[in-house]
């Protein structure tokens, strides 16, 4: 196991190190002059001479070649450094995500259990009672929550609770541990955008799998020898089924990662996904490029995490 480990994570480098080249090339590619956009940010709206343009982009280093800039930025990187912020020169890049990242992880965790909590009893009801109105219940959820896209919900959600309920969001971040309350006030709206559609690819594919699972030889073997229908499906039907939804899962989380952004922004969340999206708008490339880094490289851990879970889900499975 250990040497199966060692060997994933030494795998991981040149992928992380393929998707520094593509963001870094694409981020180059895009239209728009970063000391351009610096410029007109501190003349509030006015335009540069192209003199200014150039002594700014000499002076942050966009005036050499593209694979001298890879090169600066990538090395640093593998120290640890992300760089500094072209915006807002006070803070380096590690000192953002430090401020940000923490909060998207929350959010994301929350997201997840909601998820898990709404998922999982809904697709085992929806298995053991397939045919019922329960079943019918449960698949009407999950087609709800797969149809109905994040950001749409969290519209809605704020849209009728601001209406209705007059009921307002408080505005900016409380961490948990300084006022769990207001913490929870913050985030319970961006947990339930986020984590219903999680939930409902959870039920729908945790349904499939224990319908194939229920119907297996050893399944009713398990019946024949006289155990509760209770021991059979905890302990012969779930354990089996969820093989695949884990796998599931792993990829999940890593979209929802990506795709906090628009849900982020729509709660006025200063998690890594606003941040992304404020550097894109403000051509701070070391911003984004960080944030795409820390992405990345938490979805491939992930990934690592849900190979290593099939070993407890399964004994059969073995690495070496």
């Amino acid at each position: 196991m250990r040497t199966y480990v060692a060997r994933r994570i030494l795998l991981l480098i040149p992928v992380v190190i393929m998707v520094a080249i593509i963001a870094f090339l694409l981020l180059n590619i895009a239209p728009g002059d970063a000391a351009a956009t610096i410029l007109e940010q501190q003349l509030e709206g006015g335009m540069a001479s192209p003199e200014e343009t150039a002594a700014l982009r000499e002076q942050l280093g966009l005036d050499k070649p593209i694979h001298v800039r890879f090169w600066n930025w990538i090395s640093g990187v593998f120290r640890g450094d992300l760089g500094n912020s072209l915006i807002d020169t006070r803070f380096t890049v590690n000192d953002k995500i430090g401020q940000a990242f923490p909060i998207s992880l929350q959010i994301m965790v929350m997201a997840v259990l909601f998820g898990i909590v709404i998922g999982v009893p809904v697709g085992i009801v929806s298995a053991v009672w397939q045919g019922t109105w329960a079943d019918y219940v449960g698949r009407f959820i999950s087609i709800l929550g797969l149809s109905v896209p994040n950001f749409f919900l969290g519209i809605l959600a704020l849209y009728f609770l601001s209406v209705y309920a007059e009921w307002t969001k408080p505005f900016g971040f409380v961490g948990f541990f300084e006022d769990p309350w207001m913490n929870l006030q913050q985030t319970w709206l961006p947990m339930v955008a986020i984590g219903l559609r999680l939930g409902a690819i959870v039920m729908r594919m945790l349904r499939s799998t224990m319908l194939e699972v229920i119907r297996a030889d050893y399944v009713r073997t398990a019946r024949a020898k006289g155990l509760s229908e209770r021991l059979v499906i905890s302990r012969h039907v779930l354990k089996n089924a969820l093989i695949p939804v884990v796998t599931l899962m792993g990829i999940q989380v890593g979209v929802l990662m990506g795709g906090s952004a628009i849900v982020e922004t729509l709660f006025t969340l200063p998690g890594l996904g606003q941040l992304i999206v404020t550097g894109i708008a403000g051509r701070d490339y070391p911003v984004v490029l960080g944030g795409v880094m820390i992405i990345a490289t938490a979805f491939l851990l992930i990934n690592v995490l849900v190979d290593i879970s099939y070993a407890w889900l399964d004994p059969r499975i073995r690495y070496s």
